[in-house]
């Protein structure tokens, strides 16, 4: 993470490499759709890099599995409303 907060590139793929497929399981374990699934995981990586200088983290891992579940919470939550709505 030191890395990263410095706009090292190369230490976020490393990052991303190193968890995106563990990541896709657990976010569809937790979801059925596949394709929401795997943008649910880009779209935490992606702010995981925006926000590269305000973020200390101890544990990268935990952050990481706590966003995507936060994530699909927020869409669920979206969707249930839309639902509502109609």
């Amino acid at each position: 993470m030191i890395l990263i907060g410095q706009d090292d590139y190369a230490g976020f793929t490393a990052l991303y490499l190193r968890h995106i497929q563990e990541l896709i399981q657990y976010a569809r374990r937790l979801h059925t759709d596949e394709e929401e699934s795997n943008d649910f995981v880009q779209e935490v990586f992606a702010s995981l890099w925006m926000r590269r200088h305000e973020l200390n983290l101890d544990t990268p891992l935990a952050w990481l599995y706590m966003s995507v579940r936060k994530q699909m919470l927020h869409s669920l939550r979206k969707t249930k409303k839309q639902r509502q709505i109609h």
